[in-house]
C-alpha cells in the first residue's frame, strides 16, 4: 500500500471499498467519526451492507450498482465519487489533491470542487487546475487544524501544582465485597478488564453479573454478544437482577417484566451471534450511543476471540493483539468500562486453576488488558458448588485478592461465600443456596 492509502477511511477508502477484496481490507477500520459527511457514511452503509448480505457474491459492485442501493437524495454524490474514481490513476499529485479536498468543511463546496478537478483533469484545463489547488491549501490548514486538536500536551514537572488522583470512578464488582474493598471500590472508568476461564467454568454467568450489579449502582451497560442471542442474554438478566429463577421466566414474562426499577441503569444487548462483528463494529455502535448518553457505562464483550480481525485466521495471533489494543483506547476515548470474556485452554482445566499463560487466544489479550480476573474450578470445587475467582494481574495496584464464589445457577447469579446479603434486597435471595 501507499502511504495515501493508509489514511483513515474516507474518500480514498470508499471508492477503494468498492471493490470485494478492498472492502475487506478496510471494513475493520470503518468508524463513523472517519467520514467526511453523512453522504459518505450511507454510501459505505451501502457498500458494507451489500457485502456482508451477500457473503459468496463474487463479483464487484459498480458504482450504477451503488446508485440503486442509496437513497435518492444520495445519487449524486455517488457519481461524483464515480467521476474521481475515473481519474485517480493521473498520479500521486493528483490523488493528495482529490482527497485534501475532500477534508474541506462544505459539503455543497466539497461536490463542486471534486467535479470540477474531475472536469478539469479530463480536459486538461490549467486554471481550473489551479483554482482547486487553492482550495486545496485552505483544507491542508484546516486538517493541520484537526490534527492539533487531536495532540496531547505533556505535564511539565516545573510548573504542575497538584497530583492527580489515583483513585478514579469505580464500578463496583458488587458480587464480593473483597473484591471492591482490593480495588477501592470496584473496576475503573477508562480500563480494559477481562474474565478467563476455561469452558463452561463461568465466564458469560460472571460478565452478565458484572452487567447486573452495575446497573443496580445506575450506570448504563452496553453488552455486545457474539455467542448467545440477546433474548438469552435479557433473561440472564432479568433472572439475576429480580430474582426470578431462569426456569420460570417465561411462564412469569408479565409480571417480571414489572419488576424493572426505575433506578437502575439502562442495558443494551447487541446481538451479533449470527452476524460478522469487528472492533470496529463495536466502536460505531457506541458511537451511536455516545451521540446521546456521554456518560460513564459499562461495555462488555462476549468474547472478544469470536471478533473477525485484520488478516483473518491466517495471522489470527497478531490480529487479536491489535484488536485488544484498540479496544483499550477505545475505553479511554468514550469513558467506559470495559470487559471482555476470555477463553482459557485445557491445561487450565487439568491444572485446577487459571493463570495468565492460559488463554486458548492470542496471549496478547490477557497481556494487555489493565486488569483481570481468573476463574477456576477443581473437581472438589465443583462438587461443593464453589468458584475461585482471583485477580490474577492488574496495572492499578490492585494485587491478587482471591475469593470463593458460589454460583446460584437458578437465578444465574455469583456471589462471595459467606456474602449472599448482597442480592437480598431482591426477592427469593437465599432460596436454593445448597
Amino acid at each position: 500500500m501507499t502511504e495515501l492509502e493508509n489514511l483513515p477511511p474516507s474518500t480514498l477508502v470508499l471508492i477503494r471499498s468498492v471493490r470485494r477484496a478492498n472492502w475487506e481490507e478496510s471494513s475493520d477500520l470503518v468508524t463513523d467519526s472517519m467520514f467526511l459527511d453523512d453522504n459518505q457514511r450511507i454510501i459505505w452503509d451501502a457498500i458494507d451492507g451489500f457485502y456482508h448480505d451477500n457473503p459468496t457474491e463474487s463479483s464487484d459492485l459498480s458504482w450504477e450498482d451503488i446508485r440503486r442501493l442509496v437513497p435518492a437524495t444520495h445519487k449524486d454524490y455517488v457519481l461524483t465519487l464515480a467521476a474521481i474514481a475515473e481519474h485517480l490513476d493521473e498520479g500521486p499529485l493528483e490523488r493528495r489533491i482529490v482527497h485534501q479536498a475532500l477534508q474541506h468543511s462544505s459539503v455543497i463546496r466539497m461536490n463542486q470542487v471534486t467535479t470540477e478537478w474531475a472536469v478539469a483533469s479530463a480536459e486538461k484545463k490549467k486554471d481550473k487546475y489551479d483554482e482547486v489547488k487553492k482550495v486545496v491549501e485552505q483544507a491542508v490548514e484546516l486538517e493541520q487544524k484537526l490534527l492539533d486538536d487531536d495532540r496531547v500536551e505533556p505535564l511539565r514537572a516545573s510548573t504542575a501544582k497538584q497530583f492527580a488522583t489515583f483513585v478514579g470512578p469505580r464500578i463496583p464488582f458488587g458480587f464480593s465485597p473483597t473484591l471492591d474493598a482490593a480495588t477501592q471500590g470496584g473496576y475503573p472508568i477508562g480500563k480494559l478488564g477481562g474474565v478467563m476461564a476455561p469452558l463452561s467454568v463461568g465466564k458469560t454467568l460472571t460478565l452478565c453479573n458484572l452487567g447486573a450489579m452495575a446497573l443496580k449502582a445506575g450506570f448504563p451497560v452496553y453488552h455486545f454478544s457474539l455467542e448467545i442471542d440477546q433474548g438469552e442474554v435479557l433473561a440472564w438478566y432479568y433472572s439475576a437482577l429480580t430474582g426470578v429463577p431462569y426456569a420460570e421466566l417465561e411462564g412469569r414474562a408479565e409480571e417480571v417484566f414489572q419488576l424493572w426499577k426505575p433506578e437502575w441503569g439502562e442495558l443494551l444487548i447487541y446481538d451479533y451471534s449470527g452476524h460478522r462483528c469487528t472492533v470496529g463494529t463495536v466502536e460505531r455502535a457506541i458511537q451511536n450511543i455516545r451521540r446521546k448518553d456521554t456518560r460513564p457505562g459499562v461495555m462488555l464483550l462476549d468474547y472478544l476471540a469470536l471478533c473477525d480481525t485484520p488478516g483473518g485466521y491466517a495471522d489470527r495471533y497478531s490480529g487479536l493483539g491489535l484488536a485488544v489494543r484498540r479496544l483499550r483506547k477505545m475505553m479511554v476515548k468514550y469513558e467506559l468500562a470495559g470487559v471482555t470474556a476470555i477463553q482459557a485452554n485445557r491445561q487450565a482445566m487439568e491444572a485446577g486453576r487459571t493463570e495468565l499463560w492460559h488463554t486458548a487466544d492470542s496471549i496478547e489479550i490477557p497481556r494487555v488488558v489493565d486488569w483481570l480476573m481468573t476463574l477456576s474450578q477443581t473437581p472438589e470445587e465443583k462438587n461443593a458448588r464453589q468458584l475461585h475467582a482471583k485477580l490474577a494481574r492488574s496495572r492499578l495496584g490492585f494485587g491478587n485478592p482471591e475469593v470463593l464464589l458460589f454460583p446460584d445457577y437458578a437465578r444465574l447469579r455469583v456471589f462471595e461465600i459467606g456474602q449472599h446479603q448482597v442480592w437480598e434486597d431482591e426477592p427469593d435471595a437465599q432460596e436454593g443456596i445448597a
